[in-house]
């Protein structure tokens, strides 16, 4: 399980790279476990991600762009 509360404050570099270990798309997994490097199946974590920014703009049937044209609308 993971945790990321107040994401608005994470660069979009960092979400970037968040987003492609677990959207992998049946490629290998991203993650390993060390000291053994045991691959882990991301599509079996379960991901919190915390926030208040746009709370009242945003909807969950929007997919990346449309959200981020929404919070930035310039």
């Amino acid at each position: 399980m993971l945790i990321f509360d107040e994401i608005q404050r994470a660069p979009e570099e960092l979400l970037d790279n968040i987003i492609d270990i677990f959207d992998t798309a049946g490629a290998a997994p991203a993650l390993t476990h060390a000291p053994h490097k045991t691959p882990v199946n991301t599509s079996l974590c379960i991901v919190i991600v915390i926030s208040d920014l746009g709370a009242t703009k945003l909807s969950p049937d929007m997919d990346r762009d449309t959200a981020k044209q929404v919070l930035n609308p310039n």
